[in-house]
């Protein structure tokens, strides 16, 4: 009799744990899923306080923010820059909860359609120079670096970290003409590009972008370049999220890439938090321009 009762006791111990484990997993992927939808609806503000935890937020100037565009390339950043001009509570210093933010230009791509509108990096605000794909229509401006977002986009100095750092060292210097990079390109350049010239074939990166919700323009008509931005100030947001990336090929056997963004800590509805441990964890910065001395 003894016997049948401790089977009776193992056997509901067992089945109260098979019911906690599965509403564990229940729990758990309730919660991907509407982190997912919190992405999805989200259009193409794919950097935002859903899906970044931010660890630190401090205000810098344009020393700080050269040595970091310089190492986003080896080290695996992603650098945006926004404007945060009327969101900035002068009195406390920060940013007013529920204002936003503006992405800046900082160029034009020219990548082909086709992984243009893959990127995460393209500017909801600046409508010009925009190319139409499938029905919809996609802005070419780029508002951040990322190597694997310029990848996707098979942006042309992506062939070593000289070619990348020449790149870099041409946007904060705002170099044009014979000190600009140049590179090979047999196609037409997309019609309306403000900030690429071609000649002999050669693709030439021109920064000098002063319309409206471009870097330049923030940092005012007497700047012009980032590096002489020396009374510029920014708030660094630095944080972290992650990256899924699945291959993917179309019906004519081309191959795309396909990535998607996460938060890196997963928030269930009483409150606890677990680690998200799928896809790559990567490294955001966020320059949010403030306005100069």
């Amino acid at each position: 009799m003894e016997n049948a009762v401790d089977a009776l006791k193992m056997a509901a111990s067992v089945l109260v744990f098979v019911v906690a484990l599965s509403v564990a997993i229940f729990a758990f992927t309730k919660a991907k899923q509407a982190a997912t939808a919190v992405l999805s609806e989200s259009d193409l503000e794919y950097y935002n306080t859903d899906n970044i935890k931010v660890t630190e937020n401090r205000i810098v100037g344009i020393e700080t923010i050269i040595p970091t565009l310089y190492s986003y390339y080896k080290e695996g950043y992603t650098v945006l820059f926004y404007d945060g001009r009327n969101a900035f509570d002068s009195s406390t210093q920060e940013l007013r909860n529920g204002d936003t933010i503006t992405p800046l230009t900082l160029y034009y791509s020219e990548a082909l359609p086709s992984k243009l509108v893959l990127s995460k990096l393209l500017s909801t605000i600046d409508k010009r120079n925009e190319v139409t794909y499938n029905g919809a229509n996609y802005s070419r401006a780029i508002y951040g670096f990322d190597i694997d977002d310029e990848d996707t986009r098979q942006e042309p100095w992506l062939s070593d970290e000289f070619h990348a750092k020449e790149f870099m060292k041409s946007f904060i210097n705002n170099f044009s003409g014979d000190l600009a990079p140049k590179y090979d390109m047999s196609r037409a350049s997309f019609s309306g590009s403000p900030t690429n010239r071609k000649s002999n074939n050669k693709l030439e990166m021109n920064f000098n972008i002063r319309e409206s919700n471009s870097l330049l323009d923030a940092l005012g008509t007497s700047v012009p370049s980032l590096s002489m931005a020396t009374d510029a100030r920014f708030i660094e947001r630095i944080g972290t999220y992650n990256e899924t990336s699945e291959e993917y090929r179309d019906d004519e056997n081309n191959l795309y890439v396909n990535s998607s963004i996460d938060s890196s800590v997963i928030t269930f509805s009483n409150g606890e938090t677990i680690q998200n441990e799928e896809g790559v964890q990567k490294r955001v910065i966020q320059y949010i321009f403030i306005g100069n001395k």
